[in-house]
């Protein structure tokens, strides 16, 4: 099965954000470096996660009536069943399912691409502006996909403005490695310190917060 998620990311650039071109052109030579995003999806599945450029895209949300350039997140997987617990009462049923494969697995993929987006800040504050998202199953819309806010180009411009000290700039590649071996899912409750910090610091990216 073929799981995709297109992600729309604003290429405008005004007069005085001119700056930021080489920023924003260096990240992304960075994230199209070829097979460095591996993802492991259901705790079995590893695959490796093709990131290419689309030069124009449609939003299916169409919260913007025109085409902006996209990143597509691919991977390929076969058609498994899965573990499906049914609960009834205090009781539940553990059953192999095939039925649920795709929901699982694109839900997790649109998990990780956008714990991959936050990291991209991390390590390159401000690279992008991320507008919408959509997720596809062997080619079929599935749908919409939040990304969040991309706060971090505005602060980013802004402390450039002010002379405030700069950004130490970070890999790619290095960020998410360290972010892999970290283990942690933003989804989840954060235990340790780091954790804590990282669930504040996702909160950047929710409009609603």
């Amino acid at each position: 099965m073929k799981f995709e998620v297109f992600v729309t990311i604003d290429d405008r650039f005004f007069d005085d954000e001119k700056h930021l071109i080489p920023h924003w052109e260096v990240g992304l030579e960075e994230i199209l470096s070829p097979e460095f995003l591996k993802l492991t999806v259901l705790e079995a599945d590893k695959a490796i996660c093709q990131i290419t450029f689309v030069e124009k895209y449609l939003s299916k949300k169409q919260t913007h009536l025109f085409e902006f350039p996209a990143l597509a997140f691919t991977i390929l997987l076969t058609e498994r069943p899965i573990e499906v617990t049914e609960y009834n009462g205090p009781s539940k049923k553990v059953t192999q399912s095939i039925e649920g494969f795709a929901w699982a697995i694109q839900q997790e993929f649109e998990d990780k691409i956008r714990s991959f987006f936050y990291v991209s800040h991390l390590a390159k504050p401000g690279v992008f502006r991320a507008l919408d998202a959509d997720s596809y199953i062997d080619g079929k819309y599935h749908s919409s996909v939040e990304i969040g806010t991309s706060i971090h180009r505005e602060s980013y411009d802004a402390i450039n403005k002010i002379g405030w000290p700069k950004y130490k700039f970070l890999e790619l590649k290095q960020a998410w490695k360290w972010y892999v071996k970290l283990d942690y899912p933003f989804e989840r409750l954060a235990k340790t310190k780091v954790e804590i910090a990282l669930n504040a610091y996702s909160y950047l990216f929710d409009s609603n917060k």
